[in-house]
């Protein structure tokens, strides 16, 4: 059997493009809580080398040892402590927190001691004896202290890598300055990298350009890339504490495992040379990016750049949910943009916010490769907030972006589900508008896909085109025509069909569901009338039959068509 080449007109039926539009809350949504008035007019940074302050390893000071039960919760004290001094007016700290040997998949969740568990999560394990370290910038409690829920049972470190001190006014020091997102080191050949990549136990020096006189630190993204083995990567001042092993005693980056890319974001000072040290355990090739600097004495007192936090961290999307930019449910696919609204919602004000401070998790990822968050309606800045190096994994890590009155774009080159929790927001003037929201084309399916009509009991593996050959494997999609679930009309040529009640489309993250409304029998020469684009969202089956709709002559076809009844690619 074959068909006739599809006619020119078949292209109109290609896939309509999704307009992506800012956020609405939508019905049924919690009240967004009101913006609140926490500090006045922000914190300015404090910025300290690393300092541990709990290892549920072993019994650490004041904080409690003990491996963390699943569903449990522990409190670790920050103000008042014997290993650092964070004074007693701190509003927030910054934190890197690690997961240690986790006993399963599961997510921990840092916030503010004696509030309630939010909906936000740090760390996400991968699974049994999961490793993974995460910067994590929260609310302090009452008390002066954080409170940390596991999942699943656990050994946690932390360190505290900074805190924030109400001020009354302008201040020159410690206030977190966001810049658009640059590339500034990278071993593999790029900006200052000279292609050297870092030898197991190596501690390298790398000098940062593209910071102002005043800096006295950077914000970072650090991305360890083809790791030789396994180990611990550290982001630290430029002459830092090593113990006997000639290794920093903190850590910012973990890898499981050789040839992985782990992305991790620090906030590290730096020297009057604008020097920092990196040193890793395993070796390998290091990417750093820019994002931000905080103020030193040296600069112009101002009241922008101050940190406000958030009561308690805020979900701003979750495309897993009705809470997604991309209509309730649907994931992200690779190469799609999506913009994120974050003005007036979780406590943040309408104006006035340069930059979001918080956490960007990947969840399901179509395939290795990378998220980036940037300012909505500005140019891509080439860089990346976080990286997966396989498909289906969920990978964590803590942005400080700066943000435009249209909120924040999320740019997934591996496409996947996002999650977006916000701790707080800087404040200033939010970054200028140069582009329309960005419009989303559906991708052609990944096939085989699998074509289900439960009335006949056939289940069958669905090709990527209709010619004999593939038609031998199953039935096939008529190239030039809709995709499962987007509107037009989606044609499958086949062998034989029948009228029957609902067709299934499954496969490449979709699945469609179709409601038969008819079937005629036409001369094999007008098939293709019937591929062509129609109103609504269509899948037409098309088939060799007898005038009379029995099996099967070559002169005439079953043309079936059905409407979408049901469609989800979460």
């Amino acid at each position: 059997m074959s068909r006739r080449l599809f006619a020119p007109f078949v292209a109109a039926a290609l896939a309509a493009a999704l307009l992506v539009t800012p956020f609405d809350d939508g019905p049924g949504h919690a009240a967004t809580p009101a913006p609140q008035a926490l500090i006045t007019p922000g914190a300015a940074l404090q910025v300290v080398t690393p300092v541990r302050v709990a290892d549920t390893r072993q019994s650490f000071g004041t904080s409690p040892g003990g491996r963390l039960a699943a569903g449990g919760t522990t409190a670790v004290q920050i103000v008042g402590r014997a290993e650092l001094t964070v004074p007693a007016n701190a509003v927030a700290v910054v934190l890197n927190v690690t997961m240690v040997d986790a006993a399963d998949a599961g997510y921990l969740t840092v916030f503010p001691a004696g509030q309630p568990v939010p909906e936000a999560s740090n760390l996400n394990a991968g699974g049994r004896g999961y490793v993974g370290a995460n910067l994590a910038t929260v609310k302090l409690g009452a008390t002066g202290a954080v409170a940390i829920f596991s999942s699943v049972a656990t050994d946690v470190l932390v360190d505290v890598a900074g805190y924030y001190l109400p001020v009354t006014g302008p201040v020159a020091s410690g206030r977190t300055v966001p810049l658009p997102p640059s590339r500034r080191y990278d071993t593999r050949g790029g900006p200052g990298g000279a292609g050297t990549p870092l030898r197991a136990g190596e501690l390298r020096s790398i000098t940062l350009t593209g910071l102002p006189a005043d800096a006295s630190a950077a914000v970072l993204n650090v991305t360890a890339v083809r790791t030789a083995a396994a180990g611990f990567w550290s982001v630290t001042p430029p002459n830092p504490t090593l113990d006997g092993s000639g290794a920093p005693t903190t850590s910012s980056l973990n890898v499981t495992q050789p040839n992985s890319t782990v992305a991790g974001q620090v906030i590290v000072p730096i020297g009057a040379d604008r020097r920092i040290a990196v040193y890793s355990s395993g070796g390998g090739d290091l990417l750093v990016d820019l994002f931000g600097y905080v103020t030193g004495a040296a600069a112009a007192a101002s009241t922008d750049g101050l940190f406000v936090p958030l009561d308690r961290p805020y979900r701003m999307a979750d495309t897993r949910t009705a809470n997604s930019p991309l209509g309730d449910g649907h994931r992200a696919w690779p190469g799609w943009t999506m913009e994120i609204g974050i003005a007036g919602r979780g406590g943040v004000p309408t104006t006035g916010v340069a930059a979001v401070v918080g956490n960007l998790t990947s969840v399901d990822a179509h395939d290795a490769g990378w998220a980036a968050g940037f300012p909505a309606g500005t140019t891509f800045p080439g860089t990346s907030s976080l990286n997966n190096d396989r498909a289906g994994v969920v990978v964590p890590n803590h942005v400080f972006s700066p943000v435009s009155a249209r909120g924040l774009a999320v740019l997934a080159a591996a496409g996947g589900h996002v999650l977006l929790d916000v701790a707080g927001y800087v404040t200033g003037a939010p970054a200028t508008i140069t582009g329309s929201v960005p419009v989303n084309a559906m991708p052609i399916p990944r096939f085989p896909m699998t074509l289900s009509i439960p009335a006949i009991g056939l289940t069958a593996s669905l090709q990527d085109d209709s010619q004999e050959a593939d038609l031998v494997r199953g039935p096939g999609w008529w190239p030039g025509t809709s995709y499962p679930g987007v509107s037009g009309n989606m044609a499958i040529f086949g062998h034989r069909t029948e009228e029957t009640d609902t067709i299934t489309i499954t496969g490449d993250h979709r699945r469609s569901v179709y409601a038969v409304d008819d079937w005629i029998v036409v001369p094999a020469d007008r098939a293709e009338d019937y591929i062509g684009p129609f109103d609504g969202t269509m899948l037409t089956l098309i088939a060799c039959s007898r005038p009379d709709g029995s099996a099967t002559s070559l002169a005439h076809r079953i043309i079936v068509r059905a409407t979408l009844v049901d469609y989800s690619d979460a």
